[in-house]
């Protein structure tokens, strides 16, 4: 990604940069993963052995994850991520520890969640949420 001020997007190939005085902006591109431990399997996949497999395109902000789908990932560790996770409309935080539990923090759903990686796929994600009587979900 990009280094330095006034840069609109860090991990695009093109950006834009606003100068309004003297200023330095530095390239960093390599082929990188999303999580530290990952291994490059090829096209675009990626395995982490705590994540799972994921597919991500360095032109993209979206990753394909094989069992959550369509996922947005913000992180600054494997220790502390949060995923936009398009099926369930919402974010959740998570980690290397953590992982298949989330947390998710909305005024009407806040809670623990636990993801079933067995029984789950993209087209039908099944959570449990912590606290409630029917506490098992599908989406």
């Amino acid at each position: 990604g990009w280094e330095g001020q006034g840069i609109i997007d860090l991990f695009s190939a093109q950006t834009q940069i606003f100068v309004n005085s003297t200023k330095e902006a530095v390239a960093h591109f390599q082929r990188k993963s999303v999580f530290e431990d990952s291994v490059e399997i090829g096209s675009g996949w990626w395995e982490s052995p705590w994540f799972g497999l994921y597919w991500k395109s360095s032109s993209s902000k979206w990753t394909y994850h094989s069992i959550l789908g369509w996922i947005h990932i913000r992180n600054k560790s494997d220790d502390s991520i949060w995923i936009w996770i398009d099926k369930l409309n919402g974010w959740f935080w998570s980690g290397k520890t953590h992982f298949p539990y989330l947390y998710h923090s909305s005024l009407e759903n806040s809670g623990w969640y636990w993801l079933s990686l067995e029984k789950s796929t993209p087209q039908q994600i099944l959570i449990y949420k912590f606290g409630e009587s029917a506490g098992w979900k599908s989406y």
